[in-house]
Parts: structure tokens; sequence; C-alpha cells
């Protein structure tokens, strides 16, 4: 719901366009990548690039076996954006 569409960044790099933009740009970006695994995935807030009231910038990751996490695609991720409208 209220996303015209996602562009991929690079590796576990992406922005989230959307249809209708947010009051302000104090929102909250939650998410989980899904993986048949069991190695730790998470969605991180891209806060390196500029927030916009129309655009959600995301990274996902894999931490491989306790070591350093590492940018990576999945074929699914979740991902919910709370703000004012």
């Amino acid at each position: 719901f209220n996303v015209s569409g996602i562009t991929d960044n690079g590796v576990g790099n992406y922005s989230i366009n959307l249809t209708n933009a947010l009051a302000n740009t104090n929102f909250i970006v939650l998410g989980m990548p899904i993986e048949n695994s069991t190695n730790t995935t998470t969605v991180q807030d891209n806060s390196g690039l500029a927030r916009t009231t129309t655009k959600a910038n995301i990274r996902t990751f894999r931490v491989n076996s306790g070591t350093a996490s590492v940018l990576t695609d999945f074929a699914r991720i979740n991902v919910l954006i709370f703000g004012d409208h």
C-alpha cells in the first residue's frame, strides 16, 4: 500500500518510492528479509542517503556465522513504513 515502485540501487541497497508523500521525514522503516537458512538477516534504514517525504532507502544484510555483515539481495523482503500522512 502506498508504494509506487522499488529501485534496486545495487546489491542489498533499495529505494522504496511512495505514491502519496508523508507529512515529513520523521518516519520509521521496519523490515525483515525472508531466507531459509540459519544466518541472521536484517533490514537497515540507509541513513547515508538523504530522506525525502516520497522515498525510503534501505539496505539488506546477511550475517554469516557471527562474522561481519554482508550486503545481500534476498528473494523476498517485508518492509513497513510508519509516518504521518
